[in-house]
Parts: structure tokens; C-alpha cells; sequence
């Protein structure tokens, strides 16, 4: 299987068994073991993403798949509602009255930046793509946006205050070069290309801020950045693959270093010995 084709997100996270995605790679580059852990369950913060991408990136679907829960999240009443759409589960989204306020501000806040504007609208929305890495295995990916003329892909982020204006070190924390990296490698192997002015050597962040008031920023990976990113996700591609080959869930490595993280080491560059 390889190529782009255009399909509901249930139908792309229906595809499990003997595929690959950015969350199982960041999982296998922490510790194999945690192939190991069942699926996560949706949380509230996952449906808000989700609705906040139906809102900047495919208005028309806002009101057809985004659920406004007359309660809080996190009861019964919404485990119930969620029952009701099992069959299309992962294209819903159930957010609280309070969040849809919420999102229509940064709506109102996107609408007034034409950069942003002008950057969606340049992008093709919620493709997958797909590439085998052995007769066995597929890796697969969906970015939120592609444009496939000019090599570049977008992702949509809301964050807080703190973490918009030290963005570095979100992306260190949340693994998003990691991301980057593996789908604009996927990308250059679904699209078959070998010449590296080619290639997809460009990501960037539609960031929105969650509180007033409200920045929106268009953020670019370094080339370094997508460089390490490149590198680590094709790393987790290895572990993966070794551990689904071989059942190598890393059951007999019983020592191990712990060293610091790479921010601290930059900090005290020069202290150092």
C-alpha cells in the first residue's frame, strides 16, 4: 500500500495491526515496552483538538461532528453519547459549552490574520499517506495540512501563553520535531522522491493561543530541527520494527544510563567538564 488517499479519521485509525504512526514511533523512543500499552481513550484535550481543527481547517463539518455537551466531559452522560457513534467514533469530537466559547474566540482571532488565512487556504486538509517499509509493515501518516507542489506540510497547535512564547522547548517536550521529521520523510517516500531540492524540507506550526489574547504565530522548524527530527523517527521506525520482528520489547535490558536532558546541558555549556 502507498500513496495519499483521502479518508475519514475513523478509517485511518482502524488501520492497526502491522501499521506504523508518529505516536507509536515517540512511544518506542522512549522505551519499546510501551508498544506493549493498550490504546489510549479519548481524553477532553483530544477532543478539543479535534474540534478546534474542524473549526479552522473544515468549517463545514463544525457543526455536523463537533458534539456541544450540556455537562462536563469526564461523566457518564458523555461515555453514553459516545456510544451512539461508534461506528465513526474518531471523527467526533464532544467539548463543553465553555470550550466552544472558547474556540470560536481563537476562531475570531485566526479569521483576523491573513497570513494564516492565506497559509490554509494553500494547503490541501487531513490527507493520508501511506508506504511500506517491509512486505509486513506500513508506516502511515495524516498530516492536518499538505501542500504537495510546494513540499511543505503545516500542523495545528493551541497552547498557553508560556508555552507559544517558548516554543523550543514545546517542541523538546511534546517531541513535535519528531513529527515533522517522520512525516516529511514518509512524504518524500510516498511521493517517490530522490533529489533532495525535492523534497519536503519544510514544516511549520500554526500555533493559536488558548487565553486573551489570543497570538496567532506561523512557526518554522529549522532545518537542524527537522534534520534531528528525521533522524529520531526513523530511529523509533527500527525499534519498532525490531521489536514486532524479533518480540524485542527490550525485556532483557536491565541497565541503563540516565544522562540530562538537551536543554540543560546548554545551560550549563562551559561549566561542564
Amino acid at each position: 500500500m502507498q500513496g495519499w488517499i483521502s479518508e475519514t479519521s475513523t478509517e485511518y485509525f482502524a488501520r492497526k495491526d502491522g501499521f506504523i504512526n508518529n505516536s507509536l514511533i515517540k512511544e518506542a523512543l522512549v522505551s519499546p515496552r510501551n508498544l506493549l500499552k493498550p490504546e489510549i481513550e479519548t481524553t477532553e484535550a483530544m477532543s478539543f483538538g479535534k474540534a478546534l481543527h474542524y473549526k479552522i481547517l473544515e468549517p463545514e463539518y463544525y457543526e455536523e461532528y463537533v458534539i456541544i455537551l450540556d455537562h462536563g466531559f469526564d461523566t457518564k452522560s458523555t461515555q453514553l453519547i459516545m456510544t451512539t457513534h461508534v461506528d465513526e467514533k474518531d471523527d467526533f469530537a464532544y467539548i463543553t459549552k465553555k470550550s466552544d466559547e472558547l474556540i470560536e474566540q481563537m476562531y475570531k482571532a485566526f479569521s483576523k490574520t491573513p497570513k494564516a488565512i492565506e497559509l490554509v487556504e494553500s494547503c490541501e486538509k487531513e490527507l493520508s499517506g501511506y508506504y511500506p517499509v517491509s512486505d509486513k509493515f506500513t508506516v502511515k501518516i495524516k498530516p492536518d495540512m499538505i501542500n504537495r507542489n510546494d513540499r511543505f506540510m503545516v500542523d495545528l497547535k493551541s497552547t498557553t501563553s508560556g508555552q507559544l512564547h517558548n516554543w523550543s522547548n514545546t517542541v523538546e517536550k511534546y517531541k513535535y520535531h519528531v513529527q515533522a521529521g517522520d512525516y516529511c520523510s514518509a512524504a518524500d517516500k510516498i511521493d517517490k522522491i530522490k533529489a533532495k531540492y525535492e523534497a519536503y524540507n519544510l514544516w511549520k506550526w500554526l500555533v493559536i493561543e488558548k487565553s486573551e489574547p489570543f497570538h496567532v504565530k506561523i512557526i518554522e522548524c529549522s532545518p537542524d530541527y527537522l534534520e534531528i527530527g528525521k533522524i529520531e523517527a526513523s530511529r523509533g521506525i527500527d525499534i519498532i520494527l525490531d521489536a514486532w520482528n524479533n518480540k524485542n520489547y527490550g525485556q532483557n535490558d536491565i541497565e541503563d544510563v540516565c544522562t540530562p536532558p538537551s536543554w540543560l546541558v546548554k545551560q550549563y555549556q562551559g561549566l561542564l567538564h
